[in-house]
């Protein structure tokens, strides 16, 4: 409770007693709209300055000021969220807090409390508190006190303001009045002779195919009952299975059910013990087939209701609602079965809500290095609602000038978002359902915005565009919005994405598109050009439609997972995660073009545009068109080399008329090789428009290659090499060397001099280094210190990590997209040593070198976690096999894992490697499972047996068996030697098992250290003996 509240707890009493309001069931709404009134609030240190266009002023005269609803009816299972507009004064530090009298508390007291956290900025805010937080908001709530703020006193008279517009507590059965009720006898109140509930059978008389064979293995009808231990009514339906049992029990209902479509379903539920135990929604069609299956999982062992939100797969006709225990034992009870269709038009008044927890909240605190292509923007910010949730979003709001807002859709685990820690630890428990988060969305798409924006996610294990995911309802809401004038961009639509409806008139690709984006330059984006499939465009009544598909994203040897990886990293982006050919440069014109798309399909491209942007002869050649009146403009030019070094910068003023104006500007002194020139066109500090070209130019005398010796070096070593040049050094043309390390040092340069050499060789001394990643440039000077070209080689320096104690963290396995190599970057500022890599597949060498080097450069040491192959899960979970899969002794399996090993070594051992994992729970197989029994581990066994025992006659006097010959040695499960009641035979096998385990570990550690014999090898759990 807070400072200052116990002493106000009689003045809450006193004005509690005066009739404001009443209020019955379902969503209860303060709205201000009343200047004469205050819609029944009481407060208490609090000064009304009056009600006007909606908000209720008020002027705090102490630390604690209160306002009071004397009279509520809250039905606190359906109404837990309380919510509230607010502006306080700028600078104040304050919290706030909500108490409340109900069933569980009749009496004011400081145990209901539920404190919230002010905004100090002097803005409007929505606030979210949720009640359900406080174990006594339960039954019904019947009056509120609501503290604003609360800070010592006195505070600046600036400070005091408080405004409040529209609080309410929204009913979620307000969303589902007039639907009907799927579930008949959901309260199981209809009994027959038998006491069985009507309409309802048990799970061992209608099981759905897919869970026929469990059942019947599992399964047993006597442990599903009738129950009259129920909250309300004579009846509800349990399920009691006796310990040390394994048993599958439950309840089966199935009515029909429409595919793609909104539903909630409730119900009332406790157990007792610890059984697996809850309600399958188990979806199906025609033929049985299960579509798809929501479990709401019941923990509590007091009555309490259950909510589950969800949309029905497309191909949906039944349902099954099972309520059960599976495989365990315990006892639940059920009762107050309901499903219902849900009306989202009626949802999202009432219960739109933000998702606020701080891991959906995208934030600008952290500024990436970027081209700011379009801000500001000369016709002003663009409002901008992108599909998902993603730092992407983050980065275009720093290239371009955009108002955005975000959504995410609900997914699973959302109901509880960040697990125990960030739930308790953070913000306290959340409950987020579908719908609220449909709602918010709609209520997000009714603030109208410019450019609705959609990119790519992974839904349910599989990719798709966030707008294949979404309710009818909100895709017919979205097509209303684009006819209307917004605009709409989708990245990646699948096959199911039916986008006809937005196809009404297809249009050539606009100019703002087709010219002014570098395309021959870049990755992807230079094969996707030719054909222009990558891009379709369309008018959809008066909004426009932009449909992009790149068609040439690489994925090297994860090409197999193209399926579920494409575009999670990048949604709305090239997916360039496996493509070691691009560069953090290029990502400045992936963005720049869906920059482009979003100003094109806001309709803010203005009256200027460039019509045709390209090099030649030296100089940039610019034609610009314009439809409105002639007006000056600042031309402002940067010209960049490959690796993103500016090179070039000029501005200069020009005038442009209407029609078409042709720019050129000569560009001089750059270096032979490959260029990109971007160019704005600016008024007043604003862009109009802009473009980039890509070209390449060529010197007279060229280097052609840049040789080293080695790859990795030690500290102290001499980094030799050579290049070789195109012609004849000419005599006024030196050669300069420079060792660079990845925190921007110089670390050694030379300069020769060779004229008429076409061979040039370089020693640089690596000296003191304390980088991994370091680059040799070679650089051709000429007259005037002009540099003619460039080349480079990157080496490493496998340097000894100084601390005995280092920081690990999970690091990509591939990383070559901008969120990724950022990342690793800001973990090495936050003080991490090593990045550690998991190497599921043998990938090439060439992709694997690319992803160590994006690792190494930010100075990140290497932990590899080499293969998968020895995880106690590769042995599968059936309990009654005795033959690993991939068993351990099999000459195909340990080949083929030592190759995967030696493959992985023989690339890495170039690398600062810090140690090489064989897994994670790693073992035999998992608990009571008995491997392995195939041939080649019975012969290991009996060689083990044969150097402990040397005799037979001794085993067979140890095992009490009767065996002739060694060849004749089997070992015993562990359930054949308890029924023996000799336990030696099935002992000794493990012990064996255990011996070949530590010598394959041995043999691991054999061949990578033959790479690399320096690093250490070890395991992060050796979990399964089986």
């Amino acid at each position: 409770m807070l400072r200052g509240n116990r002493l106000l707890l009689a003045a809450t009493l006193i004005l509690g007693l005066s009739v404001a309001r009443q209020a019955g069931a379902g969503t209860f709404r303060c709205e201000f709209n009343d200047p004469s009134g205050t819609e029944g609030w009481n407060t208490y240190g609090l000064e009304s300055q009056g009600v006007r266009d909606g908000v209720w002023k008020l002027t705090a005269k102490l630390g604690t000021p209160q306002m009071f609803i004397p009279k509520l009816e809250v039905d606190a299972a359906n109404q837990q969220i309380v919510s509230f507009r607010m502006r306080l004064g700028k600078g104040i530090t304050s919290g706030g807090c909500l108490l409340f009298i109900g069933d569980a508390q009749p009496t004011w007291d400081d145990k209901t409390v539920v404190n919230f956290q002010c905004q100090s900025d002097g803005q409007w805010h929505d606030y979210e508190v949720d009640m359900s937080k406080n174990p006594l908001w339960k039954g019904t709530v019947r009056q509120l006190r609501f503290q604003p703020i609360y800070v010592a006193w006195p505070i600046p008279e600036e400070q005091r303001t408080i405004e409040i517009d529209d609080f309410r507590i929204p009913d979620l059965r307000d969303s589902q009045s007039g639907t009907p009720e799927l579930i008949p006898n959901g309260g199981f109140e209809q009994v027959d002779e038998h006491g069985n509930p009507v309409g309802w059978k048990k799970i061992c008389d209608d099981p759905l195919p897919i869970d026929v064979t469990e059942v019947r293995k599992f399964g047993n009808p006597a442990n599903t009952l009738p129950s009259q231990d129920t909250p309300k009514g004579k009846h509800c339906a349990s399920v009691s299975i006796p310990a040390g049992k394994q048993e599958i029990g439950g309840w089966s209902l199935r009515t029909p059910l429409k595919g793609k479509a909104l539903y909630t379903f409730t119900c009332w539920a406790k157990r007792e013990g610890k059984p697996n135990a809850g309600v399958a929604i188990n979806e199906y069609k025609g033929t049985g087939e299960r579509t798809s299956q929501h479990v709401v999982a019941i923990g509590s062992t007091e009555w309490e209701e259950y909510t589950r939100e969800f949309e029905s797969h497309p191909e949906t006709t039944m349902v099954q609602i099972f309520p059960h225990i599976w495989e365990s034992a315990g006892q639940v009870w059920f009762d107050d079965m309901s499903l219902r269709p849900l009306d989202l038009s009626k949802a999202s008044g009432a219960l739109a809500t933000k998702d606020d927890t701080p891991f959906s909240q995208l934030t600008r605190a952290v500024e990436t290095p970027h081209i700011a292509w379009g801000v500001p923007l000369a016709g002003g910010a663009i409002r901008v609602l992108a599909i998902p949730t993603h730092r992407e979003v983050i980065e275009l709001a720093q290239r371009l000038d955009i108002e955005y807002s975000t959504w995410r859709r609900f997914e699973e685990g959302d109901a509880t978002p960040g697990g125990e820690v960030m739930d308790r630890i953070y913000y306290g428990p959340r409950k987020r359902g579908m719908l609220t988060s449909l709602a918010e969305l709609q209520s997000k798409l009714a603030q109208n915005p410019q450019v609705i924006l959609f990119g790519q996610c992974n839904w349910k294990g599989a990719l798709a565009s966030q707008w294949e995911v979404l309710s009818q309802q909100l895709r017919d809401d979205i097509l209303a919005k684009v006819r209307n004038g917004a605009g709409l961009v989708i990245i990646r639509p699948t096959k199911e994405a039916q986008l006809d409806s937005f196809m009404e008139k297809s249009v050539s690709t606009p100019a703002l598109l087709a010219t002014g984006i570098p395309f021959a330059g870049l990755p992807v984006l230079a094969e996707d050009a030719p054909d222009g499939k990558w891009l379709k465009c369309f008018t959809c009544g008066k909004g426009r439609v932009a449909i992009v598909d790149f068609q040439h994203e690489r994925f090297g040897f994860f090409e197999i997972e193209r399926s579920f990886r494409r575009g999670i990293d990048s949604p709305f982006t090239p997916d360039v995660t496996y493509d070691y050919r691009a560069t953090p440069l290029h990502y400045e014109y992936y963005q720049s073009l869906l920059a482009k798309l979003i100003v094109w399909a806001g309709q803010k491209e203005g009256a200027i545009a460039f019509s045709s942007m390209r090099f030649d002869d030296g100089a940039i050649i610019a034609g610009i068109s314009n439809s409105g009146a002639p007006q000056e403009a600042t031309v402002e030019i940067v010209v960049r080399d490959a690796e993103g070094t500016v090179e070039v910068r000029r501005e200069t003023k020009l005038r442009i008329r209407t029609g078409e104006t042709e720019f050129k500007q000569a560009i001089t002194g750059i270096k032979s090789g490959a260029h990109f020139a971007d160019v704005w066109l600016k008024k007043g500090g604003k862009t109009l428009t802009w473009g980039s070209a890509y070209f390449q130019t060529q010197s007279s005398v060229e280097i052609a290659e840049i040789v080293t010796n080695r790859f990795s070096y030690e500290a102290g070593e001499i980094v030799e090499g050579k290049v070789n040049i195109s012609q004849a050094l000419p005599e006024a043309t030196k050669v300069r060397f420079q060792l660079l390390d990845s925190l921007g040092r110089i670390v050694a340069q030379r300069d020769s001099t060779s004229p008429g050499s076409r061979e040039v060789t370089f020693q640089l001394p690596l000296l003191g280094p304390v980088a991994i990643h370091h680059t040799v440039k070679a650089s051709l000077i000429g007259a005037g210190n002009a540099v003619l070209s460039e080349k480079s080689a990157v080496v490493l320096c496998r340097r000894d990590s100084p601390d005995d104690f280092q920081f690990w963290f999970w690091a990509p396995s591939a990383n070559n997209n901008a969120l990724s190599r950022y990342m690793l970057k800001d973990m090495y500022d936050r003080g991490f040593d090593v990045a550690y890599i998991s190497l599921l597949y043998p990938q090439p060498a060439k992709q694997i070198t690319g992803m160590y080097l994006n690792t190494v450069k930010p100075n990140l040491h290497l932990a590899l976690y080499t293969t998968g192959a020895l995880a106690i899960s590769a042995g599968g979970y059936d309990r009654n096999t005795t033959v690993r899969p991939r068993c351990l002794t099999s000459a195909a399996f340990r080949n083929s894992l030592f190759d995967e090993l030696r493959h992985h070594a023989t690339v890495a051992r170039d690398f600062p490697v810090r140690a090489y994992s064989l897994g994670d729970e790693i073992g035999i197989g998992m608990s009571e499972q008995d491997f392995c029994f195939s041939p080649t581990c019975l012969e290991y066994t009996r060689t083990y047996l044969k150097s402990v025992y040397g005799e037979l006659a001794k085993l067979n006097e140890e095992w009490g068996t009767t065996f002739a010959a060694w060849d004749e040695v089997k070992p015993m499960t562990r359930d054949e030697a308890k029924q023996r009641g000799n336990f030696a035979p099935w002992a000794d096998h493990r012990i064996a098992m255990e011996d070949m385990y530590t010598n394959l570990f041995r043999e691991c550690a054999d061949v990578i250290g033959k790479q690399d014999p320096r690093v250490k090898l070890g395991a992060e759990g050796i979990t399964g003996g089986g």
